[in-house]
């Protein structure tokens, strides 16, 4: 709740309180962090969490992972990516559109398009945050592939969807297509 109105603070001094924690405070704190801007607190207190005898779940996973796409952290976020692996918590589509964004956010589109290759299901989140990823590094045409083919089997494309495809082609040079999607 503390963390919701932006209270950090207020979070981790009741946090501290808490005598007998759980995979649910842990992540609430951790959520907490990422969400206000704190991501390395939110990845160190990932540590704690595990340190003190806690396994993350898919949510948990999927967060640090989120605050290791926010600092770039590739280094980091590969090693989240081998125990998302090893614990088998890759099959959760959480878990795989973080490293998907994070993946995209590191410039490491290959990982990026592989990972979303390999998901057995994929959202809307999914297929956004490899085209963002595209977009981002002025791979407009992927963009538009990708962008193309979500439309084509019924996903519905949400604000950040367009704000990608808008300028993937606005760094590509195609004004038209570009402005084809915006009316």
């Amino acid at each position: 709740m503390y963390s919701k109105c932006k209270s950090i603070k207020s979070g981790e001094t009741m946090f501290k309180r808490i005598t007998q924690k759980n995979v649910v405070s842990w992540t609430a704190m951790l959520v907490g962090y990422g969400q206000n801007g704190f991501s390395e607190e939110a990845v160190k207190i990932f540590f704690e969490m595990q340190r003190n005898g806690f396994n993350p779940d898919d949510f948990t996973l999927g967060s640090v992972i989120s605050s290791c796409a926010n600092l770039a952290s590739l280094e980091e976020g590969a090693q989240f990516h081998c125990q998302a692996l090893v614990s088998g918590l890759i099959s959760f589509v959480t878990v795989s559109n973080a490293l998907i964004t994070l993946y995209g956010k590191c410039g490491s589109m290959e990982d990026s398009y592989q990972l979303f290759v390999e998901m057995n299901t994929r959202d809307e989140v999914s297929w956004t945050a490899l085209l963002t990823g595209y977009a981002q590094f002025g791979k407009a045409n992927e963009t538009i592939d990708l962008f193309e083919r979500m439309l084509v089997i019924g996903l519905k494309p949400d604000g950040v969807t367009f704000i990608g495809v808008l300028s993937a082609c606005s760094r590509g040079g195609l004004v038209e297509k570009g402005l084809q999607y915006f009316e």
